[in-house]
């Protein structure tokens, strides 16, 4: 099965839409300091001027595609994005993972997870995998005394 897809009109509605979300979660996310507050130029001023402008390109894009007629359309067949597709979703259940399992372990798995994914059959590349996993965690935690979240998130 393929896919038609106008790129300069679909990308435009989500950046636009990605942008109307931005907007509206500057004010939850960035908090004014008293010093700033009724002032032109405040700590929203920066990612907001930024958001504006991805909004207005947006704009552009969907203007140049629906008046213009400017359009680049690329096809794409379904059944050779779905393994892109799958390893996404492993991604996502990874970052849920984390939460449960805690970082260290949740990374290990990653790891493993993707030597399985991409048929790699050597034994090496899986010790190697886990001989850089235990280095990187000895040298935060004994040389650069930074304890890297373990078990639980702990």
């Amino acid at each position: 099965m393929e896919i038609k897809v106008p790129t300069n009109l679909v990308g435009g509605i989500l950046i636009m839409l990605l942008s109307l979300i931005i907007w509206f979660l500057i004010p939850v996310q960035i908090p004014i300091m008293a010093t700033f507050e009724g002032k032109l130029i405040d700590s929203r001023f920066v990612p907001r001027l930024l958001v504006a402008t991805m909004f207005l390109i947006s704009a552009i894009l969907i203007i140049s595609s629906l008046v213009f007629k400017k359009e680049k359309t690329i096809v794409y067949n379904v059944r050779s994005e779905l393994k892109g597709i799958l390893y996404l979703s492993i991604l996502v259940i990874y970052i849920l993972l984390v939460k449960y399992i805690g970082f260290l372990i949740a990374c290990l798995l990653l790891a493993i997870v993707t030597l399985i994914y991409f048929k790699v059959k050597a034994i090496k590349y899986y010790a190697i995998t886990l001989s850089v996993f235990v280095a990187i965690y000895l040298i935060f935690y004994f040389i650069l005394e930074v304890p890297l979240p373990g078990i639980m998130g702990v």
